[in-house]
């Protein structure tokens, strides 16, 4: 076994390539070849492994700091994660935190290559520690007070007792085959069991936080009645939640992260989402009928798998598609009026620009950016596609 000397701590390495880890960042979590990178050793990660230099010895003490946090609160069974290393970052994310790029790369290399960091906090330009009120998001914690949540248990069981009521309706729906008053019935009802769930004190109305990371939530059916401003799950934590062929009817799930999220033949219709991130998201075969809104915040689609899917465009929408998938995925003007036409086709130049020219090539029945190719759907053929898509 190595030894660690007293001037170092010992971490574990990625066995391929790294990725920025750093949530303060806004690059979409970019690769970071073996070597590479910046090294972020915070001030109060040197203080607890100078304690505990073995990896081992770090986790299990950080582990027994936990359970004794919950156990002083009654809880017995929980589900956590914790951080007792350093964070890798890309240029960005260490330009933003004022890091000395000199020693961070250097502390990055000498990490890769033995798996040890030095035991000393990474110097920053300002020459003092950093303020986490100067970063537009909070760094991920490493000993923050309390751990850093995985799944709520509690707000699983919530959705998951809302979905349980809604199955009924859901069957009702795709049997009718997403007919447009089985819908509109389907979403009354189902609004009423998130209002009883969750009130004003819980989120409705303003986002009620939602941790649902890993959530197990296949075939579930979310909806609720058309702008009635729940809110629920704008901000909502979705990442690796498993939601295949799940069902979302006006909801709102505005900056709602569902990076790397199963969504396979997922079917959203008529969804506020600005802001939202599907990064590295499996959304094959989907249908996604989305609505603008005033905050113009990008949906990120970086490196999502878009194979077969369709998208419906009726109002343009900012979107990042970098690395995304395209291949056989469909785009459908839906308009009946000769403004929605209009917004239509904006919405369609702008999310062709969004592409690159293998992106673009890859789409069906979108030669180039001709939007006259594209053709038109009104508001019944809209229902006609959703009713084939039940037809799966």
């Amino acid at each position: 076994m190595q030894e660690v000397k007293a001037s170092f701590f010992e971490c574990d390495v990625p066995t391929g390539d790294g990725r920025c880890s750093d949530k303060a960042c806004p690059c979409p979590e970019v690769r970071i070849p073996r070597g590479g990178g910046y090294l972020y050793i915070e001030p109060e990660l040197v203080e607890f492994r100078r304690e505990y230099p073995r990896l081992a010895d770090a986790n299990r003490a950080m582990k027994e700091r936990i359970d004794r946090d919950f156990a002083s609160k009654g809880v017995s069974s929980y589900i956590t994660r914790f951080r007792v290393v350093p964070l890798l970052m890309c240029e960005q994310g260490a330009r933003l935190r004022k890091l000395d790029l000199d020693v961070a790369s250097a502390d990055a290399k000498h990490w890769w290559a033995t798996g040890l960091a030095p035991l000393r906090p990474t110097p920053l330009l300002s020459g003092r520690p950093q303020s986490q009120d100067s970063l537009s998001e909070a760094p991920s914690p490493s000993l923050a007070p309390g751990p850093e949540p995985s799944l709520n248990q509690e707000h699983y069981q919530r959705v998951l007792r809302v979905v349980l009521q809604s199955e009924p309706f859901r069957q009702t729906f795709v049997a009718a085959k997403g007919h447009v008053a089985a819908a509109l019935s389907a979403a009354q009802n189902c609004s009423a069991f998130w209002k009883k769930e969750f009130n004003t004190q819980d989120g409705y109305g303003k986002g009620a936080g939602f941790v649902l990371v890993g959530a197990m939530l296949d075939n579930a059916f979310f909806a609720d009645a058309p702008y009635s401003g729940s809110k629920l799950f704008n901000g909502a934590d979705l990442r690796s939640a498993k939601l295949n062929r799940s069902i979302w009817l006006n909801m709102e799930i505005e900056h709602a992260n569902f990076t790397r999220a199963n969504l396979h033949e997922a079917l959203m219709l008529h969804i506020w989402c600005n802001g939202a991130k599907f990064r590295e998201s499996d959304l094959s075969g989907c249908e996604f009928y989305f609505v603008g809104a005033e905050d113009q915040t990008p949906i990120d689609f970086t490196n999502a798998d878009l194979t077969n899917t369709t998208i419906h465009l009726r109002e343009p929408l900012p979107a990042i598609f970098h690395g995304a998938n395209m291949s056989g995925c469909r785009i459908k003007l839906d308009y009946n009026n000769d403004f929605q036409m209009k917004s239509s086709k904006k919405a369609l130049d702008l999310l062709l620009n969004s592409l690159t020219q293998e992106q673009r090539s890859a789409l069906v029945g979108v030669p180039g950016s001709a939007v006259a190719s594209i053709g038109s759907t009104d508001e019944q053929s809209l229902w006609a596609r959703i009713r084939k898509w039940f037809s799966h």
